[in-house]
Protein backbone atom coordinates (compact mmCIF):
# COMPACT_ATOMS: atom_id res chain seq x y z
CA UNK A 1 0.00 0.00 0.00
CA UNK A 2 0.87 3.77 -0.75
CA UNK A 3 1.80 5.32 2.39
CA UNK A 4 -0.21 8.75 2.50
CA UNK A 5 -0.92 11.41 5.12
CA UNK A 6 -3.55 11.21 7.67
CA UNK A 7 -3.60 14.62 9.59
CA UNK A 8 -6.67 16.88 11.05
CA UNK A 9 -7.04 18.68 7.66
CA UNK A 10 -7.52 15.14 5.51
CA UNK A 11 -9.60 12.91 8.40
CA UNK A 12 -11.93 15.74 8.56
CA UNK A 13 -13.00 15.70 5.03
CA UNK A 14 -13.12 11.56 4.78
CA UNK A 15 -16.28 9.93 4.36
CA UNK A 16 -17.53 7.55 7.78
CA UNK A 17 -16.49 4.71 5.12
CA UNK A 18 -13.00 5.55 5.15
CA UNK A 19 -12.89 3.95 8.78
CA UNK A 20 -11.06 7.35 10.44
CA UNK A 21 -12.40 9.26 13.33
CA UNK A 22 -12.36 13.61 13.04
CA UNK A 23 -9.64 13.52 15.62
CA UNK A 24 -5.93 13.75 16.14
CA UNK A 25 -4.33 10.55 16.91
CA UNK A 26 -5.06 8.18 15.07
CA UNK A 27 -4.52 4.37 15.78
CA UNK A 28 -2.20 1.93 13.33
CA UNK A 29 -6.01 0.32 12.23
CA UNK A 30 -7.13 3.49 11.35
CA UNK A 31 -4.52 4.46 9.71
CA UNK A 32 -4.89 1.09 7.67
CA UNK A 33 -8.29 1.55 6.99
CA UNK A 34 -7.60 4.91 5.32
CA UNK A 35 -4.73 3.04 2.89
CA UNK A 36 -7.05 0.23 2.06
CA UNK A 37 -10.15 2.87 1.83
CA UNK A 38 -8.07 5.19 -0.53
CA UNK A 39 -6.60 1.99 -2.44
CA UNK A 40 -10.03 0.66 -3.29
CA UNK A 41 -10.96 4.48 -4.34
CA UNK A 42 -8.21 4.53 -6.18
CA UNK A 43 -8.87 1.03 -8.18
CA UNK A 44 -12.27 2.38 -8.80
CA UNK A 45 -10.97 5.85 -10.46
CA UNK A 46 -8.05 4.39 -12.36
CA UNK A 47 -5.73 6.47 -10.30
CA UNK A 48 -3.06 6.30 -7.80
CA UNK A 49 -3.62 6.56 -4.18
CA UNK A 50 -2.15 9.47 -3.58
CA UNK A 51 -4.40 11.70 -6.75
CA UNK A 52 -7.57 10.05 -4.28
CA UNK A 53 -5.36 11.77 -0.91
CA UNK A 54 -5.20 15.13 -3.05
CA UNK A 55 -8.51 15.36 -4.32
CA UNK A 56 -10.00 15.24 -0.94
CA UNK A 57 -8.34 18.67 -0.55
CA UNK A 58 -9.01 21.20 -3.71
CA UNK A 59 -5.90 23.42 -2.18
CA UNK A 60 -3.11 21.29 -2.29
Amino acid sequence: MQPLILDRVVAGLLPAEAGVGRRNGWSSEEWLAYLRWAAEQARVRGVEPDAVEMALVPDR
